[in-house]
């Protein structure tokens, strides 16, 4: 072997000897196979409207603008992004940050994992971890799954270093750690609340592991600092908090649009337990069944009838309805078993990790437990407010199996059998979990069978679906010929019902492709999304000829058509109740599947 052999041989060998090195390279070869093999998709329809937003699609074309008013995240996410739009405008660069943060917080994770356990027979618990867990940050992304992973990520990385013995590459990892889980809380503060309880137990853990290694009194003014930093952390996560809403605040058509997006959460993520659990304190402040159903749909938007003190009075009466079911001990257990985990790969991941961790880690026991139990709690928590949706569940169950990995300790002396016993056990778990992600053959079937196929997999956003990882979408164009209609009719502009559309219709558009500025200016909008009352929507309507304020009556308008399959007859009688009393609707037709009326006052 020559000397320039020797040495490309040491300059492998030491990489591969690097725990950094080895995260990335792991971590990068299950990204790559995601990209490549894997049909990736958002699971849920807020972060292609987010997504809508920065790129200007509200906007209008001639004078379009890259927006930083982030719907859901921070503002100073925003600024970096739209420099990135400006630079390289055909990407779509809040979906690579939504990916890009995925894979440095798994990377992170592997890092610490590595260097913890080393790369013997714990690999195949990480292994296990990635493949149960990572498909719902690459293959179906949703900004709340990053967020808590990346907040729970850093926070281990940022733990680690204030626990490490080892002076080289402390300071970096704590730099690192703040930065990954700071991002994470800056897409989604609420990430914060689910993440802390979970990093609090692994902070004992490396408390209570220091202290056996030293002593009481020599380790505990450290522990207090170490947790003083961990406290500064937080600090400087609430201080991003407050700088994002006084930059929201610099302008009032913003800071309006903000006060009222927070009502209309607070009502439309309460639960709509049907009309008669409300009927009376509806009828008490002058609303009705139609009304009802309004909010229901998510089509209140109109702030002349439905003013600010009204939606506080209507979250209040649906709070209230919404508590009396769901505050009772029966109605917890009951909507656990409903929800039915097992069904759930990441509970089976959770699962393969307890029991191979219980196996070689038993000192760690009691940290699993309680990390399943506070798991357990959140759940109840979510359960008892009334808002169990899977992206929720899913950042409790990656939290959980996450401090579940890190508290136990090495262990030296295994026997060999247990290790091929564990060997196998995870390679046969790691093949069934593989398949999962395969995209289906979608060329097989007709147009109408392969939109039927995206609705039930991907209608209900908010339930776990294993189809939703291998479902095919980018086959061919959905609602094609509706598509075709609505361009052929440039003449006219298409109010979509909110249910209607969107859910299903964001799949036309690749995630990683941005969404062209002034899009929603030329043919249609959605109707009653999360962008009510936002400035560059309520100009859109001013531009289309619908009061921003009251669009629900111009759909009366010559030119404006309202595509809807479920709750047109509510509107009609809305716009009965409070505007024309004749108001009446004609079917126009049917593309697609898709239901398109005109609304006349007579």
């Amino acid at each position: 072997m020559n000397d320039k052999s020797k040495t490309h041989k040491f300059h492998i060998t030491n990489f591969l000897k690097s725990p950094a090195s080895l995260a990335i390279l792991i971590n990068l070869i299950i990204l790559v196979l995601a990209l490549v093999f894997c049909n990736i998709k958002y699971e849920v329809s807020d972060d292609y409207i987010v997504d809508s937003v920065i790129s200007g699609a509200y906007t209008q074309k001639s004078i379009g603008y890259y927006d930083v008013h982030l719907l859901f995240s921070n503002i100073l996410l925003g600024y970096p992004l739209k420099i990135l739009y400006t630079l390289i405008p055909g990407i779509s660069w809040y979906f690579v940050f939504i990916i890009g943060l995925s894979f440095v917080a798994l990377t992170a994770l592997t890092y610490v994992f590595i260097k913890r356990y080393g790369m013997g027979i714990f690999t195949y618990v990480y292994l296990i971890f990635l493949t149960y867990f990572s498909a719902d940050l690459y293959v179906i992304p949703q900004f709340t799954k990053t967020s808590v992973a990346a907040a729970v990520a850093g926070g281990v990385l940022f733990i680690s270093g204030l626990f490490s013995e080892q002076k080289k590459g402390r300071i970096i990892n704590i730099i690192l750690g703040s930065l990954i889980a700071i991002l994470g809380i800056f897409l989604r503060f609420q990430a914060i609340f689910i993440a802390l309880p979970f990093l609090f137990i692994l902070f004992i853990f490396y408390s209570i592991s220091s202290i056996k290694k030293s002593s009481f009194s020599s380790e505990l003014k450290k522990i207090i600092i170490r947790f003083a930093a961990c406290l500064f952390l937080i600090g400087i996560a609430y201080a991003g908090k407050y700088i994002n809403k006084a930059l929201w605040s610099r302008q009032s058509s913003y800071d309006n649009f903000r006060n009222y997006a927070t009502l209309r959460s607070d009502i439309t993520d309460v639960s709509f337990l049907g009309y008669d659990s409300v009927k009376e304190d509806f009828e008490a402040i002058g609303l009705n069944e139609t009304d009802y159903l309004m909010f229901r749909s998510w089509c209140f938007m109109d702030r002349n009838v439905y003013d600010d003190a009204t939606l506080s009075n209507v979250h209040k009466i649906l709070k209230n309805a919404s508590d009396k079911v769901t505050h009772n001990v029966n109605y917890l257990g009951e909507n656990l078993l409903t929800r039915d985990y097992m069904r759930y790969r990441v509970c089976w991941g959770i699962f393969i990790i307890f029991v191979i961790m219980t196996i070689l880690c038993p000192s760690g026991f009691a940290y699993y437990i309680i990390s399943m139990l506070v798991a357990l709690a959140g759940l109840l928590y979510f359960s008892w407010v009334g808002r169990v949706v899977y992206r929720v569940e899913y950042t409790i169950f990656i939290s959980c199996a996450i401090v579940i990995m890190l508290c136990g300790n090495q262990v030296k002396d295994i026997p060999k059998q247990l290790k091929k016993a564990i060997k196998y056990i995870s390679l046969t778990a790691l093949l069934i979990q593989a398949f999962a992600f395969i995209p289906d053959s979608a060329s097989k079937r007709t147009d109408e069978e392969y939109s039927q196929n995206i609705y039930d997999s991907l209608i209900s956003s908010g339930s776990y679906n294993v189809k939703k990882y291998h479902t095919n979408v980018y086959d061919r164009q959905l609602y094609a010929d509706f598509l075709r209609y609505v361009e052929n009719n440039d003449d006219k502009y298409f109010v979509m019902d909110f249910s209607s559309s969107i859910q299903i219709m964001y799949f036309n558009y690749k995630p990683w492709e941005r969404i062209p500025m002034g899009f929603f200016n030329e043919n249609y909008m959605h109707f009653g999304s999360v962008t009510m009352q936002y400035p560059a929507e309520k100009q859109l309507l001013i531009d289309h000829g619908l009061d921003p304020n009251s669009p629900i009556k111009d759909l009366v308008n010559d030119d404006i058509y309202l595509v809807d399959n479920y709750y047109s007859d509510v509107k009609l009688r809305f716009i009965q109740k409070y505007y024309y009393p004749n108001a009446r609707k004609e079917l126009v037709d049917i593309v697609n599947g898709l239901y398109i009326w005109k609304i006349k006052k007579q």
